[in-house]
């Protein structure tokens, strides 16, 4: 991975908006910066060097996977070393992630960190994941390549007796077995009218003949997710399933003709929504069109009605209609892309006409 290119482009921040230091809390931004992957650590990004504050559980981990940082294992709290740090530095003014910082949490480096300005900042490295290296795409593309042969395992072991957590379960088994770390999220299996719910939780709920069945769910390698979504039927689908198949899948096509580089985000949720609107059914159509995809199943960009960005070439998305009806049930197609100057590739495998997704 490119870390160190990768905290050259946070300096550069540093320097623009007159910071001597960043102090990197989330998680994956510090795993995204460093390399590090255990599960407790923190990152002080100066001008000229690199601090990983870890406990003694992580440090050899730490030294192999963060080479060429200063790695400073704690002996005492984390304010109390990061005060020593500071001073060590002269840093100034440091900045800080204000989405991962609590009131409480900014009140005790206040209160430790006399002298020195603190600046908050907000989606500072967040952006820079936004839009994936070479090396990022081909981890992405592999855990989807896992998730497409999930999808074609669990149509062929759905069974009328199976319960929608044992579908579940099935899924991500399956996935941990051929070739995943872990799963993205928790799959969601919804059938009949808890499909109606777009993020159902599994339940003891046992599939029915005739109902529709949503499946979401996705994998993880190397840190990095996938995430699809199709909906299936267990048998013949009725004409009124048929035919909000039909005007989701339609959704998704059109949005797929348009997607490129360039394009602004709520431009493209509206896309979708309007083929959705043409129909009656817009007020069910509940949430985001759809979201970037990485060291997180659910990061930047946001696309949805009311986001004001741009789709950026390497930015990876998911493009994800749906309509639920309450009572009745609910369909979502979701297809992960990789965003290109004139196009879009598309990383989903997975077959969506419905014609394909009876069982």
């Amino acid at each position: 991975m490119h870390h160190q290119k990768r905290i050259e482009k946070i300096r550069a921040h540093l320097a623009r908006d007159s910071l001597n230091a960043i102090l990197i809390i989330n998680r994956e931004n510090g795993r995204y910066l460093s390399g590090f992957t255990g599960s407790d650590g923190k990152l002080l990004i100066t001008s000229k060097k690199v601090f990983l504050f870890i406990d003694s559980r992580y440090y050899l981990q730490a030294e192999k996977e963060a080479a060429g940082l200063a790695v400073l294992c704690l002996t005492s709290d984390f304010i109390s070393a990061l005060t020593k740090v500071s001073k060590e530095e002269a840093i100034k003014n440091l900045g800080f992630e204000s989405n991962e910082v609590t009131i409480q949490g900014y009140q005790k480096l206040e209160q430790n960190l006399t002298g020195i300005t603190l600046i908050p900042t907000t989606d500072l490295t967040e952006s820079l994941r936004s839009i994936k290296d070479i090396e990022e795409i081909e981890l992405i593309k592999q855990a989807q390549n896992i998730t497409d042969r999930a999808f074609s395992h669990i149509v062929g072991y759905i069974k009328e007796s199976h319960s929608e957590k044992e579908i579940a379960w099935e899924l991500e088994s399956w996935m941990r077995l051929n070739g995943a770390e872990s799963v993205s999220f928790m799959p969601i299996v919804a059938s009949g009218m808890n499909a109606a719910e777009p993020h159902h939780r599994s339940s003891d709920k046992r599939i029915k003949k005739g109902e529709m069945i949503i499946l979401d769910f996705g994998a993880v390698v190397a840190g990095y997710s996938s995430d699809m979504t199709r909906t299936v039927f267990l048998g013949k689908p009725t004409a009124r399933q048929k035919k909000i198949y039909e005007i989701v899948l339609s959704s998704q096509n059109k949005v797929l003709k348009k997607l490129k580089a360039g394009i602004t985000t709520r431009k493209i949720d509206g896309i979708a929504r309007a083929a959705v609107e043409s129909e009656s059914f817009g007020k069910f159509f509940q949430h985001n069109l759809g979201h970037g995809v990485g060291l997180t199943v659910h990061e930047e960009p946001t696309l949805g009605p009311l986001s004001d960005g741009f789709l950026v070439k390497d930015m990876i998305c998911t493009i994800e209609p749906g309509i639920y009806l309450p009572g009745w049930g609910g369909v979502r197609i979701e297809n992960l892309l990789l965003i290109k100057k004139d196009g879009a590739e598309l990383l989903t495998r997975s077959p969506q006409e419905i014609e394909e997704m009876v069982i």
